[in-house]
This record gives structure tokens, sequence and C-alpha cells, in this order.
């Protein structure tokens, strides 16, 4: 397995479903998305192909807590943070920080370069952008700032997740691969050969955002030739303030299992 991911390979592969072309054409024309375009295509995904599982379970012990102090109830009335999303999506970001600093980011270290440059631009600025018209429009502004702080650590704690299953499915011989175009574009999470792999966090307040866009790509991706096979893994996780919680290594092998029969078919 080769160990870098081009975005023209993630276009390779989603070329056989002419709906998945379409939707790739329509993003390269937006003219909103023409800075996005031109870095996401530039990326390499390098790193997050080679991290290990104990290197991942070192930062889920030693990070602070990404969701600091806020409460819930903060959120609920914030809806325009609650569901709020930049031109550069929040796990495109995770990507690049990740690449650029060679492995994976604590909370601190992701909130440092996100606020320098070129990352500033994709989240940060966007981010204070978005509290300053909550607060505008009547949001309270310790409930804007939480609410926000609550939207990004919950991406961040999700994409821990991600890369903790797909480090532990290379541990047990599936050879998965991911890039954020193939994540933000086609919806696929990360994928092994002719499977792609959905992954399902366990937050009521998420799950339905992303289940929709999984459906919405099994949907398009529908008309693939010869089709993909998908293997759906559902995240569950705890609710223990202040503490990373991982899906169990029994949960990740059935799923591993599933795929390599997938595989042998």
């Amino acid at each position: 397995m080769t160990t870098t991911v081009t975005a023209m390979e993630v276009v390779s592969r989603f070329r056989r479903s002419p709906s998945a072309q379409t939707i790739y054409q329509n993003w390269l024309a937006s003219e909103h998305k023409r800075h996005v375009v031109s870095v996401v295509m530039r990326h390499e995904a390098r790193t997050v192909l080679a991290l290990e599982t104990e290197e991942i379970l070192q930062v889920c012990k030693t990070t602070t807590h990404a969701l600091g102090n806020v409460k819930r109830s903060q959120i609920s009335s914030v809806h325009s943070i609650r569901d709020w999303h930049a031109p550069f999506a929040t796990m495109h970001v995770l990507h690049f920080i990740t690449e650029h600093l060679g492995k994976l980011p604590t909370w601190e270290e992701f909130r440092a370069a996100a606020q320098q440059p070129p990352f500033s631009d994709m989240t940060w600025t966007p981010a204070r952008d978005a509290i300053k018209e909550a607060i505008r429009r009547g949001s309270a502004p310790d409930d804007a700032r939480g609410a926000m702080r609550w939207r990004i650590g919950n991406f961040y704690y999700s994409f821990l997740r991600e890369q903790y299953v797909q480090a532990v499915l290379r541990d047990i011989g599936v050879p998965v691969r991911q890039h954020p175009l193939a994540d933000a574009l086609f919806r696929v999470d990360c994928w092994a050969g002719d499977t792609n792999i959905d992954l399902y966090i366990g937050n009521p307040l998420y799950r339905k955002e992303k289940e929709g866009r999984k459906l919405q790509a099994r949907r398009f991706l529908n008309d693939s030739r010869p089709p993909f096979r998908t293997c759906g893994l559902e995240l569950c996780t705890q609710h223990i303030f202040g503490e990373v919680h991982l899906p169990g290594r029994d949960v990740i092998q059935r799923a591993a299992e599933q795929i390599s029969q997938q595989r042998r078919q």
C-alpha cells in the first residue's frame, strides 16, 4: 500500500459513478468554493495514514478537554452556530493541520495552529464572525462563544475517534485509505478496496446530520459501475465529562471481518 493519498486518486476512484462526477464538476465550477478547491486538490494525505494506535491514545489522554466548561443548555438556543459551517469544512482543517504538524494535534495544538495563517482564514476568522453575528442577533456572548467551542470541539473529537478506528483497522490488516476530498465531497470517511466505510459518531446532536450525509452518499453512489460496497460502523461513546471515549476493539474487529469478507467476494 502506498503511503500517500492524493486528491486525484480520490477523483479517479469515484469516477465510476456518473453522479459523483457531476458533483465533482459542480464543485470545481463553484465560485464560492474556488479557494477551497485549490487547497483541497493540492492536499496529500500522508501523516494520517501512518498514525499508530498508541500515538492516538496518548493524545486522547493528554489533550485539554475540547468542550471546556460548556454546558449543553448553552448551545440549545444558538441555532446559527449549532448548525454552522464555514466554506472550509472543519474536517478539512483538521486534516491540513495534522499534515502541517506531522502528527495528530492535541486540542491546544489545533487551536494554536488554527489561529495562524493560512489556517486562520479557514476556521478561526469565519468562526469569530459567526459568533459576532449570533451576538448581534441577541445571543448572550458566553452562549455564542460556548456554542462555537461545542461545535468545533465535537468535530475535533470525531476526528480523534475516526483516526483511532482507522489505526486499529490497519493494525488488524485492513488497508484503509482516506482523504478530506472523499469525506467532504463524496461523504466517504475512508475506504478499503471497493468498500466504503461509514463511521457514525454516537452523538445525538450530530448523528442525524452525519447519517443524512451518508444516506445522500449511498443514493448518488448507487449508479457506480462496478458497484461500491458499504460497511457501517457506529462509534458509540459514553458521556463522561473531560474524557475522550473510543469504541472497543471488538466493535472494530467485527467491522474488519465484514470488510475483509467483502474484499474476498
